[in-house]
């Protein structure tokens, strides 16, 4: 008996089979990107070599940049699943693809099933969520070995309850999940929290204190033991190194370069390589702007002011803060297509439509033409996870870059590769080659490298 589909089920299943494509088809493929990808490669290579869950190192110091969790998840993914781009890519993928599906879940209750199958069209439509970008600073999406993505699943999945019945059973979910939030990229994680008490002190005029402490008590219990622990084990060297310099500083002046003018934020809007659509974005805004006595509303429309307001005054100019934008942009532009009279609808339709066309096989291509490091290119990257088909069991290593040409690679013995490298540039670098043998980690992997005759 042959299974009969409906319109809509059609519709759902091509929307599936799309958003895992955009999210998991040749994910191990382009290269590992300098920033920052490579350092996280080497600390999750680290973790998963050490006996500890809590203790991140890069290089043998210890790293206080960021939280533990997503790198305590990703070097359980290469326990099972061995060490590779994939397997360190696959957290945020999965994350990506689940967070796809939440915002349709949630467009789809608010607003209808055919707005929701177009907050995913312009998710899958938003270059940014997907690709490294050439022309601009961005690398960070649902395809790179980074944190941002899994921390905003948390941090909407944290929303989406909230967004339900206001009741115990909700508010705890949310405060555990803004917990894992903070805990995979830091605090940014509380804003669900922060405007669910905007809302009830500015709004309701009330915030008991049994609302109070059921989203807090969970929240801190996920956040303490570790922030406790780490403070126990490091002192104040943890304290300058994660809240002083990771946290506070850069909300003060530009880190590491990463400055730019009043106008960064208006080019990441207004770039439809980037992002899907800045004007209706705004215009989405706008028309919820009278609709705050709803928490739904009220959450998107200061939750994207927060955002844009923080986009504007941090001096650190990071394009991958503007992900936070895009749940919130989806959902707006959702709330346009379904609450507009019928000619504008019909206008934002069509330009919706026609934009997704372009851009949803342009970042497809994007993504099909993607090419993995092969002999003779360069290794561009701090540190470089070098995959070669020529050794066995398809291994992988770390190996330190200084721009060095590869020509061949040779498996010397069971512990042991010889990396052949162009001999000009090896030459031009003597002295920074002294030490020709690298010790990887506590497996004591040697990496010779040699210059041809």
């Amino acid at each position: 008996m042959a299974i009969k589909l409906n319109r809509k089920q059609l519709l759902l299943i091509f929307i599936v089979i799309l958003s895992a494509i955009f999210c998991l088809w040749k994910l191990g493929v382009a290269p590992i990107e300098e920033w920052d990808e490579a350092t996280n490669a080497r600390v999750v290579y680290e973790l998963a070599e050490s006996n500890s869950i809590a203790d991140l190192t890069l290089d043998g110091e210890n790293f206080f940049e960021k939280p533990m969790l997503w790198y305590m998840l990703s070097a359980t993914s290469i326990e099972f699943f061995g060490f590779s781009l994939t397997t360190l890519r696959l957290i945020s993928a999965f994350s990506g693809f689940f967070l796809i599906f939440l915002i349709f879940n949630i467009a789809n209750k608010k607003f209808g099933f055919y707005p929701a199958v177009v907050s995913v069209l312009t998710l899958l439509g938003s270059g940014q969520l997907f690709l490294t970008q050439n022309h601009i600073f961005a690398t960070h999406h649902m395809r790179s070995a980074d944190l941002d993505i899994l921390h905003i699943l948390f941090l909407m999945l944290s929303f989406y309850f909230l967004w339900q019945k206001d009741s115990k059973k909700n508010r705890i979910l949310a405060g555990i999940l803004s917990g894992l939030s903070v805990m995979t990229k830091g605090p940014f994680g509380f804003l669900p929290i922060i405007i669910y008490f905007g809302f009830k002190l500015l709004k309701k005029r009330k915030l008991s204190t049994k609302e109070f402490l059921d989203i807090i008590l969970p929240c801190l219990i996920i956040i303490l033991p570790w922030h406790l622990y780490m403070f126990i084990s490091y002192g104040n060297t943890f304290l300058v190194e994660y809240f002083g310099y990771h946290l506070i500083k850069r909300t003060i002046v530009p880190i590491e370069g990463h400055g730019d003018s009043i106008l960064f934020l208006p080019k990441l809007l207004f770039d439809p390589r980037l992002f899907f659509s800045g004007l209706l974005f705004l215009l989405g805004l706008w028309g919820i702007r009278n609709k705050t006595d709803n928490f739904f509303y009220f959450s998107i429309f200061w939750g994207s002011i927060l955002i844009l307001f923080f986009l504007l005054i941090i001096p650190t100019k990071l394009s991958w803060y503007a992900l936070y934008l895009h749940p919130f942009s989806t959902i707006l532009i959702a709330f346009i297509w379904s609450s507009s009279k019928k000619k504008l609808r019909t206008l934002i339709v069509g330009i919706t439509i026609l934009t997704a066309t372009i851009l949803i096989p342009v970042n497809l291509y994007k993504i099909a033409k993607a090419k993995p490091n092969r002999l003779g290119d360069f290794i561009n990257s701090e540190t470089m996870l070098v995959y070669e088909e020529e050794l066995n069991n398809y291994e992988w290593f770390l190996v330190t870059r200084y721009d060095l040409e590869v020509k061949e690679i040779n498996k010397v013995s069971e512990n042991s590769t010889q990396i052949i490298v162009n001999k000009r540039i090896f030459e031009n670098n003597l002295e920074t080659f002294k030490d020709l043998q690298i010790k990887v980690s506590e497996r004591d992997y040697l990496l010779l490298i040699s210059a041809p005759e």
